[in-house]
Protein backbone atom coordinates (compact mmCIF):
# COMPACT_ATOMS: atom_id res chain seq x y z
CA UNK A 1 0.00 0.00 0.00
CA UNK A 2 1.19 3.49 -0.78
CA UNK A 3 0.00 6.86 0.41
CA UNK A 4 -1.73 8.47 -2.45
CA UNK A 5 -2.31 11.44 -4.58
CA UNK A 6 -5.34 11.48 -6.83
CA UNK A 7 -5.20 13.89 -9.75
CA UNK A 8 -8.12 14.34 -12.16
CA UNK A 9 -8.15 16.33 -15.37
CA UNK A 10 -11.82 16.75 -16.35
CA UNK A 11 -12.84 18.02 -19.79
CA UNK A 12 -13.47 21.57 -18.52
CA UNK A 13 -9.70 22.08 -18.06
CA UNK A 14 -9.77 22.12 -14.24
CA UNK A 15 -7.20 20.21 -12.23
CA UNK A 16 -8.33 18.45 -9.06
CA UNK A 17 -5.70 17.16 -6.65
CA UNK A 18 -6.30 15.24 -3.44
CA UNK A 19 -3.56 13.94 -1.18
CA UNK A 20 -4.38 11.34 1.46
CA UNK A 21 -2.51 10.47 4.60
CA UNK A 22 -3.88 6.93 4.53
CA UNK A 23 -3.09 4.09 2.13
CA UNK A 24 -4.99 3.76 -1.14
CA UNK A 25 -5.42 0.17 -2.18
CA UNK A 26 -6.23 -1.29 -5.57
CA UNK A 27 -9.99 -1.56 -5.79
CA UNK A 28 -10.78 1.47 -3.62
CA UNK A 29 -13.63 3.40 -5.23
CA UNK A 30 -14.03 7.14 -5.47
CA UNK A 31 -16.88 9.20 -6.86
CA UNK A 32 -16.24 12.75 -8.05
CA UNK A 33 -18.57 15.45 -9.32
CA UNK A 34 -18.15 19.16 -9.94
CA UNK A 35 -20.32 20.11 -6.97
CA UNK A 36 -19.24 17.60 -4.32
CA UNK A 37 -16.83 14.87 -3.42
CA UNK A 38 -17.83 11.60 -1.85
CA UNK A 39 -15.62 8.69 -0.96
CA UNK A 40 -16.91 5.15 -0.55
CA UNK A 41 -13.98 4.15 1.65
CA UNK A 42 -14.65 5.74 5.05
CA UNK A 43 -11.10 5.21 6.26
CA UNK A 44 -9.45 7.47 3.68
CA UNK A 45 -9.15 11.06 4.86
CA UNK A 46 -8.31 13.98 2.63
CA UNK A 47 -5.78 16.29 4.21
CA UNK A 48 -5.06 18.56 1.22
CA UNK A 49 -7.46 19.82 -1.41
CA UNK A 50 -6.34 22.12 -4.17
CA UNK A 51 -8.46 23.01 -7.17
CA UNK A 52 -7.26 25.37 -9.83
CA UNK A 53 -9.53 26.64 -12.55
CA UNK A 54 -9.78 29.69 -14.78
CA UNK A 55 -12.99 31.16 -16.11
CA UNK A 56 -13.72 32.15 -18.75
CA UNK A 57 -11.36 30.01 -20.79
CA UNK A 58 -10.78 30.95 -23.61
CA UNK A 59 -10.82 34.58 -22.43
CA UNK A 60 -10.37 38.15 -23.70
CA UNK A 61 -8.61 39.85 -21.94
CA UNK A 62 -9.43 38.93 -18.29
CA UNK A 63 -9.74 35.49 -16.70
CA UNK A 64 -10.43 34.67 -13.05
CA UNK A 65 -8.09 32.11 -11.47
CA UNK A 66 -9.71 30.23 -8.61
CA UNK A 67 -8.24 27.75 -6.13
CA UNK A 68 -8.94 26.45 -2.64
CA UNK A 69 -6.73 25.88 0.39
CA UNK A 70 -8.12 24.29 3.57
CA UNK A 71 -9.37 27.19 5.73
CA UNK A 72 -7.59 26.25 8.96
CA UNK A 73 -4.16 26.27 7.30
CA UNK A 74 -1.95 29.01 5.92
CA UNK A 75 0.05 28.01 2.86
CA UNK A 76 2.73 29.85 0.90
CA UNK A 77 1.29 30.50 -2.54
CA UNK A 78 2.91 31.60 -5.80
CA UNK A 79 1.02 32.04 -9.08
CA UNK A 80 2.90 32.64 -12.32
CA UNK A 81 1.81 32.91 -15.95
CA UNK A 82 4.01 31.36 -18.65
CA UNK A 83 3.70 31.46 -22.43
CA UNK A 84 3.86 28.38 -24.66
CA UNK A 85 7.66 28.73 -24.92
CA UNK A 86 8.04 28.57 -21.13
CA UNK A 87 8.85 32.26 -20.73
CA UNK A 88 7.60 33.81 -17.48
CA UNK A 89 5.05 36.48 -18.43
CA UNK A 90 3.93 37.63 -14.99
CA UNK A 91 4.04 36.70 -11.32
CA UNK A 92 0.59 37.36 -9.91
CA UNK A 93 1.19 36.21 -6.33
CA UNK A 94 4.66 35.68 -4.83
CA UNK A 95 5.00 33.63 -1.63
CA UNK A 96 1.94 35.05 0.14
CA UNK A 97 0.39 33.14 3.05
CA UNK A 98 -3.21 32.37 2.08
CA UNK A 99 -6.11 30.09 2.96
CA UNK A 100 -9.72 29.56 1.92
CA UNK A 101 -11.15 30.14 -1.55
CA UNK A 102 -8.96 32.52 -3.52
CA UNK A 103 -10.00 34.29 -6.73
CA UNK A 104 -7.47 36.36 -8.65
CA UNK A 105 -7.98 38.10 -12.00
CA UNK A 106 -5.31 38.05 -14.67
CA UNK A 107 -5.49 40.69 -17.38
CA UNK A 108 -3.82 39.50 -20.57
CA UNK A 109 -4.36 42.83 -22.32
CA UNK A 110 -0.61 43.38 -22.82
CA UNK A 111 -0.01 39.82 -24.10
CA UNK A 112 -0.70 38.49 -27.60
CA UNK A 113 -3.34 35.86 -28.33
CA UNK A 114 -2.12 32.38 -27.57
CA UNK A 115 -1.83 29.52 -25.13
CA UNK A 116 -0.60 30.27 -21.62
CA UNK A 117 -0.03 28.21 -18.51
CA UNK A 118 -0.90 29.12 -14.93
CA UNK A 119 1.62 27.65 -12.49
CA UNK A 120 0.22 27.38 -8.98
CA UNK A 121 2.74 26.55 -6.25
CA UNK A 122 1.33 25.84 -2.79
CA UNK A 123 4.17 25.09 -0.38
CA UNK A 124 6.04 22.36 -2.31
CA UNK A 125 3.12 21.24 -4.52
CA UNK A 126 2.91 22.51 -8.10
CA UNK A 127 -0.11 22.43 -10.40
CA UNK A 128 -0.50 23.85 -13.90
CA UNK A 129 -3.54 24.88 -15.87
CA UNK A 130 -3.75 25.74 -19.58
CA UNK A 131 -5.56 28.91 -20.60
CA UNK A 132 -6.19 30.42 -24.02
CA UNK A 133 -6.19 34.15 -24.71
CA UNK A 134 -8.25 35.02 -27.81
CA UNK A 135 -8.28 38.63 -28.96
Amino acid sequence: HAFGTIILFPADGSVYRWVTNKPIKTGDEFQFSTSSLSIKKNDIALNNYYLISAFPNPFNPITTIKFNIPIMTLKEVTIEIFNLNGKLIETIIDNQKLSGEIRINWNGNLSPSGIYFIKLKIDNSISTHKIILLK
